[in-house]
């Protein structure tokens, strides 16, 4: 198995150092991680955020590595809100030896980020569903990210959370738009599986969003848990795998260098 999306105590919401959650990857028989960390360029109430450290991400993977030779351990991030600070997006991936980039949007058109919105209506929800998407699609046009992470990131917060009942159908055709910009420009897409533990039980995104982005021509997939504590660290990844497979797909996209691996599933 391989885990593409992990956060160590250099992410502001993990505690927990590299080293431990190797130790529960190697126990889960994971033998390829990549520490992804926040790197928020706008914080959750829409400021600059210019706090990221790569001398602690380095200090993580450096210990990781001592401690466990036998597992490959890549050096990522994930990188929130590039569009908005496009020369903070390019300082940040200046770093030598980036092996992987998740690319995000946490935060709505509006500033702040989707964990911190107070849901009241089926409607609301819709329209920040709708500009999620553009934001989605004009990073798709970039070279800030590898991988397009989570992509139906508010269902987090407006179904599981606050309980309304919406998806992302309504916005069929912008949806498409995205997958198409991903496979034309050799971009991957990100199967999340922290939502099969969620109260929907689907990951982000979707089966069916998978099956679109595979039948559009997709042959770059990642796959991440998105753990932020060791019990988690292959959270979903077989139940994932398995709906890859349904889907299509015959091969696993890994990074070296940012440059795209396929291992066979």
């Amino acid at each position: 198995m391989w885990n593409y999306h992990l956060h160590s105590r250099c992410s502001f919401d993990a505690d927990y150092p590299l080293t431990e959650m190797c130790r529960a990857a190697k126990k889960a028989g994971i033998m390829e991680l990549c520490l992804t960390d926040h790197c928020d360029l706008v914080d959750e109430k829409g400021q600059p955020n210019d706090d990221f450290d790569w001398t602690a991400e380095n200090r993580e993977l450096l210990a990781a590595r001592q401690c466990y030779p036998e597992l490959t351990i890549r050096k990522g991030v994930e990188l929130g809100q590039a569009i908005l600070r496009p020369e903070a997006a390019e300082k940040i991936l200046s770093e030598p030896d980036i092996d992987f980039v998740l690319g995000s949007m946490h935060d709505s058109p509006q500033g702040i980020d989707y964990y911190w919105i107070e849901y009241t209506s089926r409607e609301q929800c819709l329209s920040l569903i709708e500009g999620y998407l553009q934001a989605l699609l004009k990073l798709s046009k970039t070279d800030y990210f590898d991988s397009l992470a989570h992509l139906t990131y508010p269902l987090r917060y407006m179904r599981d959370r606050a309980g309304f009942p919406v998806d992302f159908h309504s916005q069929d055709d912008l949806v498409q738009e995205v997958l198409k910009t991903l496979v034309e420009r050799g971009k991957a897409l990100e199967l999340n599986t922290s939502g099969f533990g969620s109260a929907s039980g689907e990951p982000l995104p979707p089966e069916y969003i998978v099956k679109r982005y595979r039948q559009l021509g997709g042959e770059l997939i990642t796959i991440g848990t998105d753990a932020h504590e060791p019990k988690n660290i292959a959270a979903g990844l077989e139940q994932g795998m398995a709906m890859l497979r349904r889907c299509g797909f015959r091969y696993l996209t890994v990074y070296e260098k940012r440059k795209p691996l396929q291992q066979r599933i």
